[in-house]
């Protein structure tokens, strides 16, 4: 054992686990993966975009005022440098009464791939988060949405397997 002290926490670290203290114990609903890729299929990755450096975000040259080229006006560009994001303006997916956006159900989708596994199991939730059992991993997502998006954009609800 190299570490010979304990070290707290940075003042700035969350409580992880006063979030799990809030989620209950639920009917457990298991799901297949496939369903799951299905769903994310209908929000297709996309580069990230970062701020344009030529205008530095502003989407006007800062020399001449003239509409910026590099990013057409709009103040950002493709992040080529970085991994592909799900879009979460495209839909949302929805487990229960839960609606999730597509990038966090990402990283379930990522899970899933890296153990290898074909389900994945809600065990336990409250209103704003699902406790997932994926394998002997358990992983927490808290739904976040922007204002207004419930209304406005396509949900994918996930249909769990019959028991």
């Amino acid at each position: 054992h190299l570490i010979k002290g304990e070290y707290p926490a940075h003042a700035k670290t969350p409580n992880f686990q006063h979030v799990l203290d809030q989620l209950l114990p639920c009917d457990e609903l298991v799901f297949k993966d496939v369903e799951l890729f299905r769903a994310l299929e209908k929000s297709p990755k996309e580069h990230d975009h970062i701020e344009c450096e030529v205008c530095e975000g502003e989407g006007v040259c800062p020399h001449c005022g003239k509409h910026c080229d590099t990013c057409d006006g709009e103040g950002s560009v493709e992040d080529h440098s970085k991994p592909m994001v799900y879009n979460h303006q495209k839909s949302l997916i929805k487990i229960g009464d839960h609606h999730l956006m597509p990038f966090l159900m990402g990283k379930l989708e990522k899970l899933l791939l890296d153990t290898h596994t074909e389900t994945f199991t809600v065990i336990k939730k409250n209103a704003s988060a699902l406790l997932f059992k994926i394998g002997e991993v358990e992983l927490v997502i808290a739904r976040k949405m922007h204002e207004g998006d419930e209304g406005q954009l396509p949900i994918i609800e996930l249909k769990p397997i019959e028991k």
